[in-house]
């Protein structure tokens, strides 16, 4: 927004013009605060842009205006919030939005009459574009087409402390207010098969086959076989199957 004339310390310092916008950007003067009470909302020179934080507060509903230009539009309320994107702020505007309360906000751009629908007035090119709480964008106008970079939400969360709890696992996770939560896993959350040598020493070992058992198996092994009726068991005891009923 501005140009040097060169390096030094002393550089002359000239704001930029900007087309379509009267007046010299707030961005990249000298001293846009004077007094010895800072201006929170500065002004600048007859003709010249008005930027500076626009608090909406609970608003419910607000349309965009010229002085918006390179300013800062707060909201802050549990409701629903409408913004119009006003056409009438002309080409090469541009302003920040943030929902810091936890109503979403939804940006509508309009047409001028009358044709006040017109699918030419889009943002991103889609007919409206919602923020959830905690999110913000910057939105530019030019040549009848609204922009908006939304890059993430504005406001650093911080992953909440979240202590052990036996029998438990870290279920989920919300990236906006930093919360896990947790659960204790069911039977059929666990993946694989159990193996013998898995189990506590002295807890026997059961399977089904059809037919007698053949091979070697490990101590107090046992298996049933399907084939007769009622089943035959066997188990696997000092190195041999032994038929029990």
């Amino acid at each position: 927004m501005v140009q040097r004339f060169s390096d030094s310390p002393h550089a002359q310092v000239v704001p930029a013009v900007i087309a379509g916008r009267p007046g010299v950007s707030p961005i990249g003067t000298a001293n846009p605060n004077t007094g010895s009470v800072a201006n929170t909302q500065s002004s600048f020179a007859l003709g010249a842009f008005a930027s500076g934080i626009n608090v909406q507060g609970s608003a419910t509903a607000y349309t965009l205006q010229n002085t918006d230009y390179q300013g800062l539009i707060l909201f802050d309320t549990s409701s629903a919030v409408a913004v119009t994107l006003n056409y009438a702020v002309g080409d090469n505007f541009t302003a920040t939005i943030l929902n810091i309360g936890s109503g979403a906000i939804t940006l509508t751009p309009i047409a001028p009459p009358p044709d006040t629908v017109s699918p030419l007035y889009t943002v991103n090119g889609s007919s409206s574009l919602t923020l959830p709480s905690g999110a913000g964008c910057i939105v530019a106008f030019a040549q009848r087409q609204w922009y908006a970079y939304v890059g993430a939400t504005f406001i650093p969360v911080v992953p909440a402390t979240f202590n052990a709890i036996a029998g438990e696992w870290l279920r989920s996770y919300n990236a906006l207010i930093g919360a896990f939560t947790a659960s204790q896993p069911a039977f059929s959350d666990i993946s694989g098969n159990l193996a013998a040598a898995q189990l506590p020493v002295g807890v026997p070992v059961v399977s089904f086959g059809a037919g007698a058992p053949s091979g070697s198996s490990t101590e107090g092994y046992c298996y049933f076989d399907t084939i007769p009726s009622p089943y035959s068991g066997y188990v696997y005891h000092s190195g041999a199957w032994h038929a029990f009923s």
